[in-house]
């Protein structure tokens, strides 16, 4: 598993080249399906192509992190074999991938071919322009391949229903297809009852310091979450951009990827307090630096909604006056990348810090820790329990948020290697098993020359 830094660059190439042109309509990825659960199914995907589907798909591979939360949304997780190196969501796809149950078939640009082939998958899930190519050649080796490629978040939610069709699961991707609309539709009918819109600057990076424009998911939820992209009007959909533009433009919002830095929120904000000149911009003089999960943003899946949610919250607090918002940080301690806690029954992951900041309403809230899915190298991780709460491998905490509020997860991590010890046990049984045989020859050897 790659660190969110050392994923960052691969990232950000993927997002300059394969911006999702949100202002057009194009292909719509829900095309005329006949039969509707019942097979052969005819499509036309994201790509344009007619596609045909024979069979209920019993082996599927996703090329994208997007596809993988799809799928196992729509409740076809099980039958998923192959991913991407980057699918990392929910936290049963790490799981399986480290028991060897779901097969990694390479990058969201460079999947491998002979490893996708050898699944024998009856589907494969596509998407994005890079992969046109990996299109014809696997289907050009027999394979079935339907591409998702959503250009606005309305197609996202129609992708729900088109997956849910080609996996035999449309009631439960209908459900989930509605789920999304509905919420979508509550935060834009709120944000129409607003009158401010205030200026939001998006920092994608930080050296050099890049935003994002028009053309990406990222400006279409700002405004629909009632912001004004200072950078809506860029050449680029993800211009790299100099500080006095930024200072210049005033942004009274400012919005960070959870842990983009390698450091908390609170550190994350000293270090643009810090910069020459941005202490006279209107967000850091009035402490409105926010971060949000990016994958709830770039991510063309059902979380697409939550980034929405947390957009609105951000940006119009006043239309959640009832419930308020606080920071909750859940912290590892050691701290460490990656480990798995559930937050109101959404997965949340630390960052580089060993630390997830959230923002939540005043109120009531369940965090559980998830450690049985965090296998760290051939050694196990075991959980000691929250400090001064509920202990045990999979203990969790009801808690009445009424102010921001800072949560411990003690952990033990144990420095045996079962798997290693046993590697080397058999190692040892060869061996032996080996000399024994040349002794047995050489007697044989010996034998049969006295015999002579």
């Amino acid at each position: 598993m790659l660190s969110q830094l050392t994923q960052r660059p691969v990232v950000l190439l993927l997002l300059l080249v394969v911006a999702p042109l949100g202002g057009f309509v194009f292909f719509l990825s829900v095309g005329p399906v006949l039969g509707g659960d019942g097979f052969p199914l005819w499509v036309v995907d994201g790509f344009g192509r007619n596609v045909t589907i024979d069979r209920l798909p019993t082996k599927i591979v996703s090329l994208s992190p997007s596809n993988t939360e799809v799928l196992f949304a729509v409740g076809a997780g099980s039958r998923v074999v192959g991913v991407t190196r980057y699918c990392d969501y929910p936290p049963e796809v790490l799981g399986r991938v480290g028991d060897g149950s779901l097969v990694v078939v390479g990058g969201f640009v460079d999947p491998n071919v002979e490893v996708i082939v050898s699944l024998e998958p009856d589907l494969v899930l596509a998407s994005g322009d890079l992969q046109l190519d990996v299109v014809s050649n696997l289907e050009a080796k027999g394979l079935t391949v339907v591409a998702l490629y959503p250009r606005t978040v309305e197609d996202v939610v129609s992708d729900v229903r088109l997956a849910g069709r080609i996996v035999g699961s449309s009631d439960k991707a209908e459900r989930l297809a509605d789920s999304m609309a509905a919420r979508i539709a509550a935060v834009v009918e709120g944000v129409e009852r607003t009158i401010e819109r205030p200026r939001v600057y998006y920092e994608v990076w930080y050296d050099p310091l890049m935003s994002v424009g028009p053309g990406t998911y990222l400006n279409d939820l700002i405004e629909m979450a009632g912001g004004v992209n200072i950078f809506a009007d860029s050449k680029a959909p993800y211009p790299i951009v100099n500080p006095e533009t930024i200072i210049e433009a005033d942004p009274e919002i400012i919005i960070v990827a959870k842990g983009y830095m390698g450091l908390a929120l609170e550190e994350t904000r000293s270090e643009i307090r810090d910069r020459p000149g941005w202490g006279a911009i209107s967000a850091v003089r009035n402490d409105k630096v926010y971060e949000v999960d990016e994958d709830t943003l770039y991510r063309h899946g059902p979380r697409i909604v939550d980034g929405l949610e947390a957009l609105a919250r951000i940006i119009h607090p006043e239309l959640y006056p009832e419930t308020g918002l606080h920071r909750l940080v859940i912290q590892t301690s050691p701290g460490a990348l990656n480990f798995v806690f559930e937050v109101d029954g959404a997965y949340e992951r630390t960052g580089m810090s060993g630390t997830v900041s959230l923002t939540l309403k005043k109120g009531t809230h369940t965090v559980r820790l998830l450690n049985s899915s965090i296998v760290v190298g051939a050694s196990r991780l075991e959980f000691l329990g929250w400090t001064g709460a509920t202990s045990g491998k999979e203990g969790y905490i009801t808690l009445s948020l009424e102010a921001d509020a800072t949560l411990t997860a003690n952990y033990y991590l144990s420095t045996t290697s079962p798997s290693r010890f046993s590697c080397q046990l058999g190692y040892i049984i060869v061996a032996a098993v080996v000399g024994v045989v040349a002794v047995l020859l050489v007697a044989l050897k010996l034998g049969s020359k006295r015999m002579e």
